[in-house]
């Protein structure tokens, strides 16, 4: 039987694979100095990928506001870990999708957990 351990016992380092829950994590070229600055770098990037013509302000608002909640219940690692594993999966050619309830979130859509908008 597997042991449940707390959240705070629980380390990711990134040193030996994939970079995973924001460890090594670098936004053109710059290592963000918090793991919510991470994800916020990362979303914001994703948003002028996914909105090559502009990011519309009604999902920049939208973005900013998930980021803000992100931040104020520390789950920015949750984001991040699933983002890495989908990027790992898909340059594996390994077919996979967001699911959840975060999965309709502007940020999962901006760093390509999902494809619906």
């Amino acid at each position: 039987m597997l042991e449940r351990l707390p959240a705070e016992q629980v380390t990711l380092d990134g040193a030996d694979g994939p970079a995973v829950g924001g460890a090594n994590v670098t936004v053109n070229g710059v290592e963000p100095a918090t793991i919510d600055a991470a994800l916020a770098a990362l979303s914001r990037e994703g948003a002028r990928w996914r909105y090559p013509q502009g990011v519309p302000e009604q999902v920049s608002t939208l973005l900013e506001r998930e980021l803000a909640l992100v931040a104020q219940l520390n789950y920015a690692a949750y984001f991040l870990t699933v983002h890495d594993i989908m990027r790992f999966a898909r340059e594996k050619g390994i077919l996979a999708q967001g699911r959840g309830s975060a999965a309709n979130s502007v940020i999962c859509f901006c760093l390509g957990i999902t494809e619906v908008d």
